[in-house]
Order: C-alpha cells, then structure tokens, then sequence
C-alpha cells in the first residue's frame, strides 16, 4: 500500500497584504498543509464552473497500484451559474483503494451524510473537483432555531455554538447560507448562466473500495534518517517559466538545504539532478520537485488568487513506531509549483523559495504550525509553516517554530535529553463528561548548559500520533519569573483547555519540568502512550511517555 501525502499554497486577493496560504497539508501539529492566498466568496464565485448545496450521499476511492482517487457522490438540491444532473461527481486527487492510500495536505474533506455548499471547477481531464482545494468547500450546519450556515473550516475542527450561532473556531469563515446564496444570486446576472447542463466524469479503477468518510493524511515520517539516510529530490529541468531555470534551482536548492541545517535535526536533504516530472498523484519512487503544474493536479489561479503549489508523500503500508506513536514510512517526497503566478507582483525569487520552503516540509511529513489568519501566537506566525505565505523576501527562512517542529518528528543524537520522573493521566466522567488531567514531571538536560528561557524560545507538546492534546510555545518575555532568577512558569487558557508550565534550573544546567494539562474532552491516547517533545532553542528531546489506558489511569513508572 502506498501512501500520499500533500500540501498547496495559495494567496489572497488583497495584494496589500500580500500573503498566500499553502494549501494541500502541513507543522509536525497535523499533516494539513497547503498554502492558500484566500478567495473571498466573489472570487470563488468568479472562478467556479458551477456552485452548488447537496448532500453527500456515497464515497468510494478508486484507481490502481499507482494512483487512487476518490468519488464524492452528492445528491444536488440547487446550483448556480451551470445546471447539473443529480446525483453528482466530485473527484478528490488522494484516498484509500485498499491497494494504494495517497494523501494531499489542504483538500476538502467529506463525509456520507453531509449537507455542503461547493464551489466547483472542471479540470483537464473532465472531472469536477472542489475549487482551490478546501476553499471551496462549505459545511452546511443548522442552529436549534432550524437557521442553516455555511461554514468553511480549513483543519475540519467544527464547534457550533446554538446561542451565539456561530462556529467557535478562528479558522473558520461563517455565513448565514440564506443570506451567501441571495449574494451570489445577485452575481448571476452579469455571468447570464449557460442552458446546457454541466457533464463530468467520474474517476475510475479496476480496485474500489466504499467509504464513510473522506479525510485528512495519516501520521507519516521519513524513517530513513534515523539510520543516517538522505532524501534525494529531482528537479524539473524547465524552473519556472518567468523566473528561468537556473533561479528557480537556487530557490530549490535553498529550501532542501535549509531543511538539512538544523543542529537538533536528522533531516538530510540534497537536490540529486534532473529529472522529469510526473503526475502528483502517481508514486513513481522517485522525490521530485516540478513546475508550472505540468499535468494539471492544482487549479489555475483567477486574478492572482489561488493555489500557489501542494507538497506531499508516498509511503508504505508499513507502520513503524517513534517515541511512543505509529507511524505510516515515507518513501517519496514530491512537491508541484503552480502555472499561472508568473504575472503576479508578488511572484518573484525569494517569494518562490519561500513556497518551496513550506511544500519542502510537507514532503517531510510537516503539518501547517497553525491554520488561524489571526493567529496570536508570534513564533507561529512567523513560521515557514503558517497557513499564508508572508512574502517578505525572507526566501528559504525557518522560525523557531519550524525547528522544534522539525527536531521532534527527527530528532538528532545532540547530546539533549528527557527524563522522565512521573506521569500520570486521569480520565473521569462526570455527567456524561470527561474531565482529563495529564501530569508530567522529568528532568530537560540541554546539549548546551548556557541556553536560557529568559533568552531563547521553548516548546513543549503530547500527542499520538497526528493528534496533539496540548502544543505550548513561549517566548522569553512571557514567562513569569521567581526573585532568584531560576524558576519560570507560563499558563495558557484556550477555549479546551488550560495548561500549566513550570521550569526550575538546577545547579548543573538542568531543569526540572513538571506540565499539568486540564481540559473536557474524550481524548484517549493511542497505544497507551504520548509522545512528549520539548525543545529550548537548538536542543530539543523527544520521548514516549507510557500510560495505562482507561477511565481512570495513574501511572508512576
């Protein structure tokens, strides 16, 4: 079984703001990444075949043992700008045959049942696909009072409040559907809508396999530089056609190296040559890096909106174990640069390694550092992972977010360690409501004694697998400090949880590290165990923490 990953990047309209979001899946927090440059619903609009609200009413991934892709049957209740016959056919570029699973970071996800609004475009080959991958994509959800809104939520993670009437999530936009669809009613008139019905295909493939839902990547990761391996990416020959071949080889060459430079990290990354490029959706064996979308796997850009390029990997179906968590093994890592940008103010060559950059990392397995455009946090923001490019002219520039990241998922033998001291994680239901606390205590032993929370920036996370149960970053002014200059503690409240941080230097370098995380939630922790990272500038240690599975667990190992 092979697996496909992949990220996009796209930009917004507004070129004051100048950014893009990339958009097929992305930071080590969750494999979604794509960068987007976001459409407002007029541009969707100007840029679909046809929109339309329908419920989801099969889905079954199709193909062979070198491409799968997936039909999303709706059944239509009403379109505009084209007619099209009920039921029909969506085509996603990833899925699982049960032969071949491939997986692309940043598209739309389904499931059987559900009530969308989508913004749709035939591509190349006559299939109807979802818009600049999830932009186009809408959840139709209805309050207490029988109200329906349309949301689009970039990571899926959908909360309606029946009050407030609104989805509790800052990724998502939300629109009072009545109220979007007179809107784009008003449109129609200057597109004077075409008689003759919309006709697509379907995809096809000798294997089928039906499916409940249609959703985001598995937990994958290079295994190979663990033993001291290298991934080597080919390069299309052509570059991109308005900054010219050899720039755009620079720019790649800038991106995969940047990725091989962190001291806490294995990643070891070389451009090997040339090659030529393949389908996005095929797993070939071979890494490449390829522009101007030569076999159409992302949508054109309509007046500089779009998606800028997706990233992504094939693996094995082989599961392998890290620190406490199951991972899919990746043995190819592609990336596709976009047609169409070259007009674009903002397209030029260290816009261009920055793209390369994010999609570099999502052929590493690397998940956007956060999908929220009024993300607070600063080091997430600033990270070559974010969700919307920055083009700033940094180029091929990682954050401090993007190293711990990447010094997580491979950690180098630098001399850093974790110790842990207790663990404790208690379940207990309440109502019918779970509260969960997570105790950890160990010793963080840094490979250098001089770094320092009051100067350097720290991280600290849990997860199983893709799913983190809490993700902290400090920077060194928001800690909270003892008169004796060797203790800081941090806490952070979100709408799920609250999460304490404390930290006390010992007299050799050391510091002791207790973490206390509270939230109501039915997170279990998969395979008994959470993989904790913790990162304090260049030095970073991650380890499995092992747990007793149940609704009540206390473990002291």
């Amino acid at each position: 079984m092979t697996n496909k990953t992949g990220p996009g990047l796209s930009l917004v309209r507004a070129l004051s703001l100048v950014v893009s979001v990339i958009a097929v899946l992305g930071a080590e927090r969750s494999l979604l990444a794509t960068t987007f440059v976001l459409a407002g619903v007029e541009e969707l609009y100007d840029a679909a075949d046809v929109v339309l609200v329908g419920t989801v009413s099969s889905i079954e991934s199709v193909g062979d043992d070198r491409r799968v892709r997936t039909n999303i049957e709706v059944a239509v209740e009403r379109t505009l700008k084209r007619e099209v016959a009920s039921p029909v056919t969506l085509v996603e570029a990833s899925g699982d045959n049960g032969h071949l699973s491939r997986w692309q970071f940043g598209t739309a996800r389904f499931y059987v049942g559900e009530k969308i609004l989508v913004f749709a475009r035939l591509n190349n080959h006559g299939e109807l696909r979802p818009l600049f991958l999830g932009m186009g994509k809408f959840r139709v959800v209805r309050d207490r009072r029988g109200l329906e809104y349309a949301v689009r939520n970039l990571d899926e993670g959908l909360v309606l409040d029946p009050r407030k009437r609104r989805v509790l999530r800052a990724t998502s936009t939300t629109f009072r559907l009545a109220d979007l669809w007179q809107r784009l009613q008003a449109l129609e008139p200057a597109y004077q809508r075409r008689k003759a019905p919309l006709s697509s295909r379907r995809a096809s493939g000798a294997l089928r396999r039906p499916r409940f839902a249609f959703s985001g990547p598995p937990a994958v990761r290079w295994f190979a530089f663990d033993e001291g391996g290298r991934v080597g990416f080919r390069i299309d020959e052509t570059g991109d056609l308005s900054i010219g071949p050899h720039n755009s080889r620079a720019a790649a060459e800038q991106a995969v190296e940047a990725w091989s430079q962190v001291p806490c990290s294995s990643v070891r990354a070389t451009i090997e040559g040339e090659g030529e490029p393949s389908p996005f959706s095929t797993c070939n064996g071979v890494s490449q890096i390829s522009f101007n979308d030569p076999f159409d796997d992302i949508d054109d850009p309509v007046d500089c909106v779009g998606v800028l390029g997706v990233g992504g990997v094939c693996g094995s179906n082989e599961q392998r174990a890290f620190a406490g968590s199951s991972y899919a093994v990746i043995t190819e890592g592609d990336v596709v640069i976009a047609n169409g940008f070259g007009s674009c103010p903002f397209w030029n060559i260290p816009n261009l390694a920055e793209v390369l950059t994010h999609e570099v990392g999502h052929s590493l397995g690397l998940a956007h550092s956060s999908e929220d455009p009024n993300e607070p946090d600063l080091l997430k923001r600033d990270a070559a992972m974010y969700y919307q490019a920055h083009f700033d002219f940094r180029g091929a520039y990682l954050g401090a977010e993007d190293h711990a990241a990447v010094c997580a998922l491979y950690p180098a033998e630098e001399g850093s360690e974790f110790v842990t001291e207790r663990s404790a994680f208690v379940a207990t239901d309440v109502g019918g409501s779970l509260r969960q606390r997570l105790l950890i205590t160990g010793l963080f032993q840094p490979s250098d004694s001089a770094l320092s929370p009051d100067s350097q920036p720290f991280f600290i996370s849990a997860r199983t697998g893709r799913e983190f149960l809490f993700q902290i970053s400090v920077l060194p002014d928001q800690w909270l400090r003892n008169v004796n200059g060797n203790r800081w503690r941090y806490r952070e409240r979100t709408s799920e949880a609250v999460t304490v941080v404390d930290l006390v230097r010992t007299p050799e370098g050391s510091y002791k590290v207790t973490v206390v995380n509270r939230r109501n939630s039915d997170f279990v922790p998969v395979g008994n165990a959470f993989t904790f990272s913790i990162t304090l500038g260049e030095a970073s240690a991650t380890r499995a923490v092992r747990l007793r599975q149940g609704m009540r667990a206390l473990v002291f190992p």
